[in-house]
């Protein structure tokens, strides 16, 4: 689909692809036809998202999770998870999570990070893997 959430095409293997895949969406009818605008909560917050990235973000964010709208995760190629909490701000969030990350590679702790959580950008909460 593009950015406006319009369905251009169906496939079945996303291999050979470059795309950014969106889940946590259930609701989308299996019929749906090519050329039809989805609406779909889930959906628009992502969506919502997306067209906030800017090539570094799409360049590092692999996977959108959209289960609950108000806590959006980013799943990265680093392997660890952005929350962002809702659709808001996400260049501020995107920034401080990449500052963040950046901290913990440079002491070393990048493989223990499993999480960062910016959905509040004044109180960032970082979680490691036990």
């Amino acid at each position: 689909m593009d950015t406006a959430g319009v369905l251009l095409s169906r496939q079945k293997l996303l291999d050979g692809l470059s795309m950014l895949v969106v889940s946590g969406i259930s609701d989308i009818p299996a019929d749906v036809r090519l050329g039809t605008q989805l609406d779909n909560g889930g959906l628009s917050a992502a969506l919502a998202v997306i067209r906030q990235m800017d090539e570094q973000a799409a360049a590092v964010i692999a996977e959108i999770n959209v289960a609950d709208s108000q806590r959006i995760i980013a799943h990265t190629t680093y392997g660890v998870d952005f929350y962002l909490g809702d659709k808001s701000d996400f260049a501020d969030k995107f920034s401080l999570a990449m500052q963040i990350l950046q901290n913990e590679t440079n002491k070393g702790l990048l493989e223990s990070l499993d999480y960062i959580d910016v959905a509040l950008l004044d109180q960032p909460v970082l979680a490691y893997l036990s």
